[in-house]
Formats: structure tokens, sequence, C-alpha cells
């Protein structure tokens, strides 16, 4: 028996009445091959299908028998994608044949009708995808004892997702579901599921996890989510995307991944103290990225730093992913506020696009002794007076590489070294450099080294 290993349908044409023609003439060809296919005995193993949008072209009878003739062909693999919410033919619910399945822009509905789609008939079925997909029915049922991956991300709004009989499912990726607590301990219990997603369940308010087997969590827009406990001692990545009224409750040693992206729903006058509570749920951990972060939101006020302790002041790698260009005019207080969020960092990085500029730290023992004025708030000293060394690496605007090194050089009371490197060429920096009348503060400092390498 042999195989067509692949065959794939793309159109890139604008909407109009002559290519809905060319399309409609080529499609009736494809379909002749894949039924001399049929007629051969010639197996299909893979094929890919990603039809355009015709308002002037009804494709569904065309669908329907590519469908028909790809199973009885045994296709194994088949990604199909289309622009409209065409109908998929039920016969591939019963695809005996079929191990991988991804779906793209169809109207999914149940044979009968009804308001539950059952899957039974496919036992090599190992990975399932749908995207942007519409839905007719709030109840799934699937019983692939082989299915490794699940994804499901359309409109519509399902009640109920039952995977228990698919004792091999590893990957579990929801949109717009309805979850309870029973549910979830139901599937942590029986599946062996190793990265699990929800984006969208508005009516999820509690999740608790208990699992040896998860590696990757994300939450994203559950905005009535209040409480998050899992407890993943192999945990090394999780993602939440929402409110800072979230309570988070990790137990995970593992854990070497958080990415944040922090809704700023909450009123302004609240809005800094409940984010510096939130942040409080991931102390703990060694690297954190916030995500989309807009400087004006991340400045705290002075009045909040003398009477509330630092939040993060066991992370050692911070990266801030900008959601617009930071002006110079806001960098010198957005470092100072993440150095107070943040006071013993190894490595600050901010990201904005293709750019990635980084500060790295060094200090000596934080103790209270030798505390400051400046650390009356805080149970250690602050980063002013601990911080012996600093590397400012691959800044992209030489001035602002001039003036985060000198506003540190001026604030930390016991630096030792500061060094910076810059994009462009040494000679052009030294050029630069000779512009600024002060420019000898920028090299030495009583007895603070600073070194400038291109």
């Amino acid at each position: 028996m042999t195989y067509w290993d692949f065959i794939e349908l793309a159109f890139f044409m604008s909407n109009t009445k002559f290519y809905g023609a060319k399309v409609r003439k080529f499609m009736n060809i494809v379909d002749g091959m894949i039924v001399r296919r049929e007629q051969n005995e010639v197996n299909i193993l893979k094929c890919c299908i990603d039809l355009p949008s015709y308002w002037l072209l009804d494709l569904e009878p065309y669908i329907y028998k590519f469908v028909s003739t790809l199973i009885e062909c045994k296709i194994q693999e088949l990604v199909f994608k289309v622009r409209e919410y065409y109908t998929l033919p039920g016969l591939f619910y019963a695809a005996s044949s079929l191990s991988k399945l991804h779906l793209t822009g169809f109207k999914l509905e149940t044979p009968s009708d009804g308001l539950s789609l059952e899957i039974v008939g496919c036992p090599k079925l190992k990975n399932v995808r749908t995207s942007r997909c519409s839905i007719k029915f709030s109840k799934i049922e699937i019983q692939a004892p082989k299915l490794e991956q699940l994804s499901h991300h359309g409109t519509g709004r399902l009640s109920v997702v039952n995977v228990a009989a698919c004792k091999s499912l590893k990957v579990l990726i929801l949109h717009r579901i309805t979850i309870t607590p029973k549910w979830l301990k139901g599937i942590f219990s029986t599946l062996p599921l190793e990265v699990f997603e929800l984006s969208d369940c508005e009516g999820l308010k509690n999740v608790r996890i208990s699992s040896n087997h998860l590696k990757q969590l994300s939450l994203t827009r559950c905005v009535n989510l209040v409480l998050a406990e899992v407890d993943a001692p192999n945990l090394s990545s999780f993602s939440y995307a929402g409110v800072i009224s979230l309570k988070i409750l990790l137990e995970a040693s593992d854990l070497d991944d958080i990415h944040l992206h922090i809704f700023s729903e909450t009123s302004e006058s609240q809005w800094h103290s409940e984010l510096i509570e939130f942040l409080g749920n991931f102390n703990h951990f060694k690297v954190v990225k916030l995500v989309n972060v807009n400087p004006d939101k991340w400045i705290i006020p002075n009045d909040l730093r003398e009477t509330l302790q630092s939040p993060l002041y066991d992370i050692k790698h911070l990266t801030l992913n900008l959601l617009v260009n930071l002006k110079q005019s806001m960098l010198l207080d957005l470092l100072d506020s993440f150095l107070w969020l943040a006071p013993f960092l190894d490595s600050l990085s901010f990201v904005y696009g293709p750019f990635r500029q980084t500060v790295e730290l060094s200090f000596e023992n934080s103790a209270a002794e030798g505390k400051g004025p400046c650390c009356t708030s805080v149970p250690f000293k602050c980063w002013r007076c601990s911080l012996k060394k600093v590397n400012c690496k691959n800044f992209q605007c030489i001035k602002e590489l001039l003036m985060v090194k000198n506003y540190i050089v001026e604030t930390a009371k016991i630096l030792k070294s500061a060094e910076g490197s810059h994009f462009r060429t040494l000679r052009v920096i030294k050029n630069y450099v000779k512009q600024f009348q002060d420019s000898k503060s920028a090299f030495i400092i009583g007895q603070k080294q600073l070194i400038l390498i291109g």
C-alpha cells in the first residue's frame, strides 16, 4: 500500500466572480485527482487545504466531496482552513483512520442538530485543534484513547467537555467553557495533563489544581477569577493575563518562567497598592516577565514606598516587555521604581520590539547592618546602600546609557564599578560623549570607576 504524502490547496486571490470561477475549476481538478487515488487504492497520509472566502461561490458541495473521498482514502492528517463558516460534514466524527485534525473557520454541528457532540469513532485520533469555529452545541464528549492534544478556540460557549476516556491526553487548551471545581479535580486526578490553558472562562471563580504531571499552566482573561491554588512540583511555566484582584498560591519548586500581563482596570487611587499586593504572590520565584507594560502605571508613589515593603525582594531576573516605547523623561523614574519593587535583582531588562536593553546588578550582603535613612521602611538595606557593581548592556541610545549610568553612580553609596555597552562603535560613543560638558563625570566620580565599552 502506498501513500500520497501531501496535498495543499491554498488560494490568495481577491474576492471576485472571475477568480471564483477559476477556483471552482481548480477544485474540480483536485477532486478528480483525489477520486483517482481512491479508485487505485492509494492512501493519502496528509492533506492541507486553505480555502478563500467568496461570497459569490458556495464551496460546501466541494468540501463535502473532499471530506468523503479523503475518508475513503484513509486520510491520517487533515489541516482544513476556510474563511467563512462552512459546515463541516459529520463524516469526520467517525473517521477511523484519522490521527490529526486541525480546523479553522468551520461551523461545527452535531449530525442530529442536538446539543451534544460525540466523537467516538476515531480510535487513532491523537491531535485535535479548532480555531475560530462556531458551534451549535453546548456539550462535547470525546472517546479517543490515544488522544494527546485537544485545543478548542472558537465562538459560542461550551458547558461540558467530557474527555475522561482520553487516558493519553497531555495537552488541553480550552476557550469560553463553563468549568466547575469538580470537573477540574476530575481531569487532573485521572489524566496525565502536562499543558493546561484556559481563556475567557467568565464563570470561573476558583482554580484548585494538584498535579505531579503539570508543566505548563496559562490563565487568560478569566475576569471573575479570585483565587488560584496550584500544587504542581514539576510546573516550569506559568502565564497569567488578567486583573490584579486575583490571589495566587503557587507551590512549584521548578517554576522558572512566569509571564504576567496585568490589566489596569482598578481605580487610580487603589491601583498601586493593589499592584504591590498582587506582585507579592510571585516573590519567592527567581524569574518574572511582565508583558505589555505601560510605564505610566508602574511608577510607585513615594508615600507608598515609605509605608509598604518591596514585594519582589527575592526576584533575581525581571523583564519588562513595554507596550509603548519608553520616553527618556520617564526612564530614570521607571528604573528607580522597579529597583524599589525588586531591590536585589541580578538583571533588569527593558524590551520594546526587537530591542532589549539590560541592566545587570551585583549587591553586597543585604543584612540590616549599615542601613541608611533611605532604608527605614524596609527590614534590609535598599539597593542604594548595597549595590556594588552595575553593567548596562546593549542600550540603543547613548544618551539613555549615560543617563542610567550617571544616575546609578551618583545615587548608589558603595558602588565600586559601572560598565556599559552600546550597539554602535566605541569611536561613535567617544565622539558623542565629548558633546557633554560634564563628560568627566561619566567616567570617574570620586573613587567610583565607570568603564564605557563599545
